[in-house]
Formats: C-alpha cells, structure tokens, sequence
C-alpha cells in the first residue's frame, strides 16, 4: 500500500542548527494498524506527514496505491490524499464555520463522490462513531472526545485506503481515548491505519506492528508482542458489580446505596414533596445527577479487561467506497456572496474606522483624480493630431524632382500650407462663416495624395475636421449632416512667407502678405485625418512656404513629404541617409512633455489617491487575512487546493471591491463622463492643456485597474502563506 524509498529531511539545512529529522528512511506498509511510538522530536510526525503529501522530503521517493512521487508536487498530492489518505488529528482539525453534516460533507466535495451519495454516507459514517444525533451541530459545541469522533468520521467517510492519525488521543481524557482507539482499531481490519503515540501500553495492546524512531531513524521494526488485555477503568464508567450494595425501603421508596468503600462523612435528606424529590447533602460531599443526557454510565456488571481481539468496527464497503469522479466545486458563489454582504452588514451604520467607506470614498477621488491628470499622459488624437499620420519631415529644402526617384510609389512634396480656412454659409441675405481650423490644427494636401480626384476649384473636407466643427459648435443652427455641406463656398487664408515649425506648431511671419482663395466644398472623405484635400492645379496654385524645424535653439529648414505608407517612406529615406522625423509623433512627444509640467498637480494627487487606496485595501486585506489564515491552513491540510482557496479570497475580495471601490467609481464615473461632455467643460484649459478628459473607454480602464489592484493586495499575503507545505501551517497554527 505504502513504499518509502530512502526519505530524507532536514530542517534549516546548511545552517549551524540543521536539524536531520529523518534520515534515509525505507519502509513498507500493507495492512493492520502500525504504530509509531518514540521520544518526542525524534522524527514520528515528520515521518506521517512526509507519508500523507504534508510534509516535502528533501529527497527520496514514496508509493502509495501504485503512484510514485519522486518529486513534491502540491496538485498531485493533493489528489491523492483526497481520494487515498484519510487523516486523523491530534487538535480535531474541524471547521467551525460548519456543522458536523458540512465538515463531512466537505470532504466528500474533494473526494469526487457523487452528490447523491452524500446524505446516506454521512449518515453510515457518523453511526459508526455514534455521533449520528449530532449531525447538525457545530464542532464548538461538542467535547473533545466527540470531535474526534467525528474527525474518525471525517476520514473513513471518503472510503479511504489509508487512516493517518497523529496522537489521536493527546487531547483526550482515559475514556474517550479507549473509544477513538477502539475505533481506530476496529478500521485497521479495513484498511490500513498508521498512528503516532508515546503511549506505549496503548501500542502494545492495539498495535499489529510497531515501528520505533530516534533521532530521525528507524530503530526497531517488528510485529507487537504485547500483552493483549487492557486494564482501564474510566472515570464516567462506574461499575455497580463491583461495588457492595445497601437496600432501604421506605413505604413507595426503594433507596439503593452503592459504595467502593470510600464513602465520605456525610449527611443526606430527602425530602418528598407533591411528588418531588429534594436532596439536601451536608458535607463536603461532591453530588452528581445521573440523567440520561449525563457522560456518566452506570453498569450493572462487572469491569472486564479488554482484549485485542473483542475490537472490531463493521463496515459496509460497498457503501464507502471511494471516489472516482470529478472534484465538486468547494466553495460556491452563494457562500461567498453571503460572506462578503455579511462584513458589510457587521459595519453598516458605521461612520468611523469603517474601511468600506473609505474604499467608497478613494473610488470617488480616484475617478476625480484620474479626470483631471489624465490630459497630461493621454494624447486625444481627434482633438490634438496636427498633419496626416503619412507625413514625415526631413533636414532641408527639397522639391520633387530634388528627391530620389525610388522612394515608394505615391510620395508627395508638401511645400504648400493655409493659416485658417472658413466655409461661408450663405441664409438669404445673411452670411455665416463656418471656422474650419488653423494651420496648428490642420493641413492641405492634394487629393489625388489619396487617390482622390477633384476638379480645379472643388475642395474636400476630412471628416475629422468636420468633428472638430462639431465640437467647436461651429455648426449652431446649421445642419449637423456632414452632407448638408456639400454645395457651400469654402475660403482659405493664405499667409505668403509663413514659417511652419512642426515640431511644437509655433507659427513664426516674415511678411503679411494676405492672400483669400474660395472653392466649392464637393464632399467629406473619410480618412479620420485633420486634411483638407484641392486639385492638384489649385494646390500648385497656393503660394509655397518654407518650413522650419527648431532644434537645440536654431531653426533648420525642413521638407514635408506624405505617403500613405509612411513606415516603407521612413526606411526608403534612412537606407539613403536622411535624417527622418515622424511629424505627428514629435508633436505626441512634445504634447506629453508640456502637458505633464502643467498637470504635475493633478498627477501627484492621483497618485496619492492610489496610495490611499492601496493602504486601504491593504488594511482590510491584513485583518482578513489574520481572521482567517487559521482557516485557510486547516483547508490546506484536509486537501483543499490552493487554487480553491485563491479562487475563494479572489472572489470574496472582487466581490468586496465592487460594492465599495467600484461602486463610488460607477457612480463618480457616470457624473464625470455627463460633465466632461459639456462644450462649457471641453472649452476650460489649463495652460494650454484641456482641464478634463475621461472618454468611456478610459473610465473602463480605471475600473479594470480598481479591480486588479484589489486583486493583487488582497492575494498577496494568501500568497506567501499557502506557498508552505501543509504540515509546516498546521505546526504554525497547531493544528
């Protein structure tokens, strides 16, 4: 059943206290009940639990029911215990959030049992240990003796093949530890049960094969010899044979006086009075009622030894047999709403030291913090974007037929530009000029750059700056329909001589020079890009510009180039020794770098914000976790998964998240979005940096990052901790 092939085990290895607690140790193990019995720190327990996937050896191999673990792997041992190992422990090692019924029930979960099955085994199981009228209480109200009998119940309700049990009676008093190893005992003609004890007259009278330990080894391995007869009188187990016995009439009464010849100097009354009976005693006399609810037992024979052979525990096999299905979810999603929503409830009403509140609270300021910084790190490129995404710069003055006849397919010269453009609505006898832009803001190509095609003196709006008209409510009592604009006289303003420098958009005028060109708006393309498109004949016709780009305090001449694939037009110009600029990028560059100086304030209070959010999550995480690390640990050592539980605490915590967290950024969130819609709100700016911006896709983002920071708060301690061997959480928290 059990092989153990050259264990080893050392505690602080390598360190002046190493400690060898076993130490090459070989075993086989098949049938009957073994006992392991040894001074203390020997190696007894360590040697149970490296047996039963509690404890990692340091090296060796161990079979149990055919499978080899050469290696400690958590997941596989896990399995196998649940199905294969039972285990008994010295401290009980019951739930106390659950009923007697539930902790049994538990088990089954791991064990792959089905369902249906559960209310018939638990029933048997517990009838077994005669604990069946206690199904429905809670392991708190029950005497240690009866805990671990249920704990006896626990480990043979699975079926399992193998019974561990570690001092199974050290917390027991003489009666009860006669019952768990009567138990004991009787599963041993079952299957096999190993138990750890000093109690050598309990070994040498139970045990089929004692195995004694020293100092980390094996020193003695043989079949017991013992005496086979127990002498053990229990304290609440009185023996009314042995004792001499007194009879005393009175009329209706019969007075019976047992007595083992230690009868105390006293005085006893009884009184009978409408059919009660009074009892006065005077003395120092101890008196105890015997009732049918009393530990005490009264028998009327008389005390016989026990011997090996009267114990014995009938057990349908057939019933409790083990599992071979799939794993049952632990921890449902019910327990763990009613979990959460119960801490709340506990701190309703509660104004101080309340962290629910609090979570509320940084939820609202994080949203509010997050609005107002997050112009300065997130660049919106339908309000911001200067030029086409094709266009690129290069150091010096070229035109066309000055550059290389091999740059890809479609490359155009930009040398030409326009200041401001207007469309000029016309509504009887009145005027309405439509502000298209400025040249910080928007750039004029020829449309046949896009494969587009326009006739001399028809223009084409992006649709990009027709947004932008929108936004600007340029378009008050007009027509929102981009293509209402059809048909409608377009006017550019031409500044001769402008200097255009396209890395931060400063616009520098060597002359005045004013010139106006009209054209038709013929139509709105869709290329999401901040361009308005003429014919190749009326853009040859605008005057052409010299454009500069100011770098380390001077100011260099530069080239515009477009083409639709600017990656292929960036790497054509490197192979030949360009020095190549990606206009729209320098912008993002200098846009980032002026924006986080003037949102430096709102950066830094976000930041706090997260900072006190993150203590706050950590505070409640911390008493969370030092309510319930004891329970996580006895989960570890009765084979829950660590995955079960992190899904558990991740569950619990998400769940705690959204209703404090996530609730006040759900609600601030809603309020932001509203406000920053408003033209009012868009038009505010600070320092040239737009006060607010929280689009909806970035709102979700913050709550994504609420989320996951709870997340990964709440799990880091449940980290650490069930990183350690089951064995190791049960000796740090005496289980």
């Amino acid at each position: 059943m059990i092989k153990v092939n050259n264990i080893s085990k050392f505690f602080f290895k390598g360190k002046p206290n190493e400690i060898k607690a076993l130490q090459n140790i070989n075993l086989e193990l098949d049938e009957g009940l073994v006992m392991l019995v040894g001074k203390s720190g020997c190696g007894k327990t360590t040697l149970l639990n490296t047996l039963g996937g509690l404890e990692k050896p340091d090296c060796g191999s161990v079979t149990i029911d055919g499978t080899t673990i050469t290696r400690y792997q958590c997941e596989q041992w896990d399995k196998l215990r649940n199905r294969t190992i039972g285990y008994v422990f010295q401290n009980y090692n019951l739930i106390d959030e659950l009923t007697v019924y539930q902790n049994l029930e538990l088990v089954l979960k791991l064990s792959g049992i089905e369902p249906h099955t559960y209310k018939e085994r638990i029933e048997y199981a517990l009838s077994l240990v005669g604990m069946e009228k206690f199904a429905k209480r809670t392991p708190s109200t029950l005497s240690g003796g009866q805990q671990q009998r249920v704990g006896i119940a626990r480990a043979i309700v699975k079926g399992a093949k193998v019974i561990i049990a570690d001092e199974p009676t050290g917390n027991l008093d003489d009666t009860n530890t006669i019952a768990v190893m009567e138990l004991l005992k009787g599963l041993s003609k079952h299957c096999l049960v190993i138990v750890v004890t000093h109690e050598e007259d309990l070994a040498a009278f139970y045990a089929d094969r004692i195995i004694r330990m020293k100092d980390g080894a094996i020193v003695d391995d043989s079949a017991n010899q013992g005496t086979g007869s127990l002498e053990h009188r229990a304290a609440d187990h009185v023996y009314l044979g042995d004792m001499s016995r007194r009879e005393f009439k009175a009329d209706e009464m019969d007075v019976l006086l047992y007595d083992d010849g230690s009868i105390p100097r006293s005085k006893v009354s009884i009184v009978c009075q409408n059919g009660r009976i009074l009892l006065k005693v005077d003395g120092e006399s101890k008196v105890t009622f015997v009732t049918e609810n009393s530990s005490i037992r009264l028998d009327e024979g008389k005390y016989v030894a026990r011997h090996v052979e009267d114990s014995d525990l009938a057990i349908d096999t057939d019933l409790l047999r083990a599992g071979t299905g799939k794993q049952k979810r632990i921890f449902s999603f019910k327990e763990c709403v009613a979990t959460v929503f119960g801490n709340l409830k506990a701190k309703w009403g509660m104004r101080r030291r309340n962290p629910y509140r609090v979570l509320y609270l940084t939820g609202v300021f994080f949203v509010l913090a997050m609005a107002l910084s997050a112009p300065a790190f997130l660049y919106n490129r339908d309000a911001n974007v200067v030029v086409d995404d094709g266009v690129v710069a290069i150091r010096g003055s070229y035109t066309q037929d000055a550059l290389p006849a091999d740059l890809p397919s479609g490359t155009v010269v930009l040398n030409r530009s326009v200041d401001s453009a207007y469309i000029d609505a016309s509504f009887g006898t009145q005027s309405r000029f439509i502000d298209v832009g400025s040249v910080n803001s928007m750039c004029v190509m020829p449309y046949s750059a896009v494969g587009g095609t326009a006739k001399r003196g028809e223009a084409y709006i992006d649709k990009l700056l027709y947004n932008r008209m929108v936004n600007s409510n340029s378009l008050d009592g007009i027509s929102r329909n981009a293509g209402d604009l059809v048909g409608l006289k377009l006017t550019v303003t031409v500044y001769t001589g402008t200097y255009y420098e396209p890395l931060n958009g400063a616009i520098e005028v060597e002359s005045v020079d004013v010139a106006e060109e009209s054209y038709v708006l013929a139509g709105v393309v869709n290329r999401n890009m901040p361009v308005l498109y003429l014919s190749d004949e009326d853009y040859a016709a605008l005057p052409a510009v010299h454009f500069y780009n100011r770098e380390n305090s001077g100011m260099h001449e530069c080239t515009l180039l477009f083409n639709k694939d600017a990656g292929a037009l960036r790497r054509a110009l490197d192979k030949k020794g360009y020095a190549v600029q990606d206009v729209n990028a320098l912008k993002r560059k200098a846009f980032y770098k002026n924006a986080v100086l003037r949102k430096i304030v709102y950066i830094v209070l976000a930041g706090v914000v997260i900072l006190i959010q993150m203590f706050s999550l950590y505070r409640m995480a911390k008493n969370d976790y030092i309510n319930k690390q004891k329970l996580y640990s006895q989960y570890r050592s009765i084979g829950v998964s660590r995955g079960a539980i992190y899904g558990k605490i991740s569950l619990e915590s998400g769940l705690t998240c959204l209703c404090t967290a996530m609730r006040g950024w759900l609600v601030s969130s809603f309020i932001v979005i509203l406000i920053s819609n408003l033209q009012i709100v868009k038009n505010l700016t600070l320092m040239g940096v737009v006060l607010f911006y929280y689009p909806v896709w970035f709102a979700l983002v913050c709550g994504a990052f609420m989320v996951i920071l709870s997340q990964i708060v709440n799990m880091m301690a449940p980290l650490v901790l069930l990183s350690h061997t089951p064995a190791y959480l049960m000796s740090k928290y005496d289980i």
